[in-house]
């Protein structure tokens, strides 16, 4: 396991932040949050997942500029083109209130490539390569390591980040920098 030299802050810390504030759930899928006591808008482009918000994020996210306090994306970023996940970054720091946070977990191929490497391909390392390919949408179309995505954030306006990583997940945790 490799963790970040960057300095790790705790997701329970994270949660206990964020009571009495608003998170954008990205590409929220069927799963709730239910560790957050809080308002959760849940954005997907499947309507047969009941989000609150259908919306193609390619084409930005429908709501106003700084209306969130924090942006969550666990494995949905992945399913992007590189150029499109700089442009949904933008968008996020939009809809982001000046010093808000996105929280990000996305797999991670150096772990895979890690994996490959000792001669292991299994589904685990299929599915960070190419995604489950259970429905239309989830194909991985980028890969990440922690340097890639702390590359785009900086690029997309983002600071002050918390990377660690944990079996073949990337979580990052980064802050709205005022652009």
């Amino acid at each position: 396991m490799q963790k970040s030299t960057i300095k790790e802050e705790s997701s329970f810390q994270l949660i206990k932040d964020s009571l009495g504030k608003v998170i954008l759930d990205l590409g929220c899928g069927s799963y709730y949050l239910p560790y957050f006591k809080t308002k959760i808008i849940r954005l997907d482009i499947r309507k047969e997942v009941n989000p609150d918000i259908i919306c193609d994020v390619r084409k930005g996210l429908l709501l106003k500029s700084k209306s969130v306090d924090m942006v969550y994306c666990s494995h949905f970023l992945e399913h992007f083109k590189k150029t499109e996940i700089l442009n949904i970054f933008k968008e996020i720091h939009r809809v982001l209130k000046v010093q808000g946070l996105v929280y990000i977990t996305v797999p991670n191929v150096i772990w895979a490539a890690m994996q490959i490497s000792k001669g292991i391909y299994d589904d685990y390392v299929n599915k960070v390569l190419y995604g489950a390919q259970d429905y239309k949408f989830n194909i991985h179309q980028t890969g990440f390591t922690p340097k890639i995505l702390e590359k785009m954030l900086l690029e997309s306006g983002f600071f002050k980040f918390s990377t660690t990583t944990q079996f073949y997940n990337i979580n990052t945790i980064a802050k709205k920098r005022s652009l």
